[in-house]
């Protein structure tokens, strides 16, 4: 019989194999010989969520921030979670416990700006995603992001200045800039037609 070390190593094999299905029977195999396992729980929320299983990944993750809690990879991973299940009003203090514990990670702080953007809080959101780009300043995602805040806003200006850097840094966010719904106030503006085309 395996011990929990050995199972939870033939787990991330079988992980980085792609066989999800047989990664999540090593780590629940590993957690049942040792319930303390806090990378097992961990191993285990990442393969549930690539299986689709959010709620079980939830769980998973949840377990190993209750045996480890200054787990910052797990906390960060239950609000990508929750954020995928559109639960944005609990996404949000788990990305403020992730800065807490880890105030330089950006994809913390972009965390905030998101589940706050998607909360409707758009002044709010503001903040945390240009501290993240202050951290990362070459994002596009970040940019984007806050684009679309100071669109939603009504400031044409600086809306316009994030989309500029942001199709500077990564031109495949064109089509999406130029079709998303939140800037449909710049549809009109010859500057936006200019950067998006």
């Amino acid at each position: 019989m395996k011990n929990a070390e050995e199972l939870y190593q033939n787990g991330n094999l079988l992980f980085q194999q792609g066989d999800y299905d047989g990664a999540l029977k090593a780590f629940e195999q590993a957690v049942k010989i040792e319930p303390e396992y806090v990378e097992a729980y961990f191993c285990q929320g990442v393969t549930l969520y690539s299986l689709g299983r959010f709620e079980e990944a939830l769980h998973a993750y949840g377990r190993a921030t209750e045996l480890k809690p200054d787990y910052t990879d797990a906390w960060y991973n239950r609000a990508i979670v929750l954020c995928d299940l559109q639960k944005f009003d609990e996404s949000l203090p788990i990305y403020q416990k992730v800065v807490q514990l880890r105030p330089d990670f950006a994809n913390g702080w972009a965390g905030i700006g998101y589940s706050l953007y998607w909360l409707g809080k758009f002044t709010d959101a503001l903040q945390p995603l240009s501290k993240a780009l202050a951290l990362e300043p070459d994002n596009p995602e970040y940019l984007y992001v806050r684009a679309c805040a100071y669109a939603r806003l009504g400031d044409r200006a600086k809306a316009l200045q994030d989309i500029a850097k942001t199709v500077k840094l990564n031109a495949s966010y064109k089509p999406r800039i130029k079709n998303y719904d939140d800037f449909r106030s710049l549809w009109g503006d010859e500057e936006f037609k200019k950067l998006v085309k």
